[in-house]
């Protein structure tokens, strides 16, 4: 969503760098890449602690990500509902 955002506002000119993994195009490569810890980068267009939730989400293993309940308090809670 951020990625498409920093599109729409022209800071990307290149056709498949708005998908994620983009550059790594087997998903062998993709997985050699998570299991080095590696995540993708924060989006231009996305806050700080935004982005704490997503890497949250995208931890390697199952039982470390936040559970829906988690991410819908943390996001009401940054933004005051």
């Amino acid at each position: 969503m951020f990625t498409l955002l920093d599109k729409e506002l022209n800071e990307s000119d290149d056709e498949m760098s708005h998908f994620p993994y983009h550059q790594y195009m087997s998903k062998e490569k993709i997985l050699s890449y998570l299991q080095q810890g590696k995540r993708l980068g924060q989006p231009k267009s996305c806050s700080d602690w935004l982005y704490e939730i997503m890497l949250q989400c995208w931890a390697f293993n199952i039982q470390d990500r936040l559970k829906c309940q988690d991410i819908e308090d943390r996001i009401k809670e940054k933004i005051c509902l």
